[in-house]
């Protein structure tokens, strides 16, 4: 992978936005992350590409992971509501990271351990901490991933 990955900001061309959400238990500190969505545009199919997997605190593994892909960023939206939930007491993470040649990647790479795998601040846009699932906020967000790549 690191023949395809890299940090020099000269070799961006091939640029792709990954949106992750991450559920955190501020009381767990054995295992902070309660659930993480990676979401992503798929040029060729015209679709969201949502993964993800909830976290297993309790015997301290991880659940199956998930994958799907959707039309409509509303729908996006719902199952983020779904997933992480909608109330003012959720803690979550917003992050907008830079990927470069995801498209050289084949599509059954794309697995939920391939996103995180490459959650690496040189990577990352920007971070949100301490928020909570937001239409306002989320909504705009998760349309530009449709309009944001090369």
């Amino acid at each position: 992978m690191s023949n395809i990955f890299y940090t020099e900001s000269e070799l961006q061309k091939n640029s792709s936005i990954v949106l992750c959400i991450e559920e955190k238990d501020p009381i767990n500190k054995y295992q902070p992350i309660d659930s993480r969505i990676f979401i992503s545009w798929d040029n060729n199919k015209k679709k969201y590409y949502l993964c993800g997997r909830r976290q297993d605190v309790l015997k301290a593994t991880d659940f199956i992971p998930y994958s799907f892909y959707c039309k409509r960023s509303s729908n996006v939206y719902e199952f983020i509501k779904i997933v992480i939930g909608s109330t003012n007491d959720n803690t979550c993470s917003t992050t907008l990271y830079n990927f470069n040649n995801l498209e050289n990647i084949l599509e059954n790479e794309r697995t939920y351990e391939f996103y995180e795998s490459l959650m690496d601040r040189n990577y990352e846009i920007v971070g949100y901490d301490n928020s909570s699932v937001n239409s306002k906020i989320l909504l705009p967000i998760i349309k530009l991933l449709k309009y944001m790549h090369n």
